[in-house]
């Protein structure tokens, strides 16, 4: 079966603004991340069946017995405690393992989460950290930002700083930030592809010296900076943090914020399409601690439609 590919760089106009900064950052000093999860993952969710309308039509998703209302199966994980987050919220929570006797499946836990999830499916992670709260970054572009840093090395083309910051202190007086001075022709122009059936901006440039940091009112801290030039069209556009097999994601945003003690989890939302029949979602947790930064945990899992 021919695999459709997702155009590398090429964002759809309609999606989230913060779609590109998640593709474009790189880690590099001051805070080197690595590439590979601290953490183990899995994504669980409640095994079930579709009831059906009297007309044969699909109605309303029933959990097995023993699933739903919090209780969830999650391959590959036994630890005692695991931290879930609602796929498709805000919502995080403590999840504890019920009996060995109670395994819905060899290689399956399952879990009983606290009040907060009900989604059909979680993102699980081997963690007991204590999350203080949470918030949506909701970002706001900048109309005249003053560049934090300079660009490094030659360039050509028309050069210019674009940045997004969030509308809340994620610090006591310090706001985030995703800065990039980009040279070419930026926003690229939309145009309608009948392979994607969707409007596309198509367009080449380049993303250059880039960064995420903290804002206040006198002084700058720096989270990740990288000063490697990065094609819009390169393979690896979308990989420049991420590993790499998710370089071909189609929606990638940086949503949530999780306050833990000494420093925050920044949260990014994946959906990659599989052939219009299904789709792959999960996510990733980099973390911001003690003046380092991480990519703590991530996963994804397909599902069919």
């Amino acid at each position: 079966m021919k695999r459709t590919r997702t155009p590398r760089g090429k964002a759809t106009v309609r999606a989230r603004p913060l779609i590109l900064f998640l593709i474009l950052i790189g880690f590099a000093d001051p805070a080197q991340a690595d590439l590979k999860p601290v953490l183990d993952s899995a994504i669980g969710t409640f095994p079930g069946h579709w009831s059906l309308t009297t007309q044969g039509f699909r109605d309303r998703y029933v959990p097995d017995a023993g699933f739903g209302n919090g209780a969830y199966a999650v391959p590959r994980l036994d630890a005692p405690v695991v931290l879930g987050f609602d796929l498709d919220s805000i919502a995080c929570s403590t999840c504890k393992l019920m009996p060995r006797g109670e395994r819905s499946a060899p290689g399956v836990s399952r879990y009983q989460c606290e009040a907060g999830l009900q989604g059909r499916r979680i993102f699980c992670m081997e963690s007991g950290e204590r999350v203080l709260g949470s918030d949506d970054v909701a970002w706001i572009e900048s109309k005249a930002p003053n560049p934090p840093f300079k660009v490094s090395g030659d360039h050509r083309g028309r050069l210019f700083f674009h940045e997004w910051v969030s509308s809340r202190e994620i610090a006591p007086g310090q706001k985030l930030a995703c800065g990039a001075w980009i040279e070419g022709d930026y926003p690229p122009k939309g145009e309608y592809s009948e392979e994607y059936e969707d409007t596309l901006a198509i367009g080449e440039y380049v993303i250059r010296d880039r960064a995420i940091y903290l804002t206040g009112k006198d002084k700058v801290v720096y989270l990740f900076q990288d000063h490697t030039p990065v094609e819009s069209s390169a393979a690896t556009f979308e990989s420049a943090f991420l590993p790499t097999r998710y370089s071909d994601l189609e929606n990638v945003s940086l949503s949530y914020i999780y306050r833990i003690p000494g420093g925050f989890w920044l949260r990014i939302n994946l959906v990659r399409n599989h052939e219009g029949a299904g789709a792959y979602q999960g996510m990733f947790i980099l973390e911001f601690k003690d003046g380092n930064g991480r990519l703590l945990a991530g996963n994804s899992e397909l599902y069919m439609y």
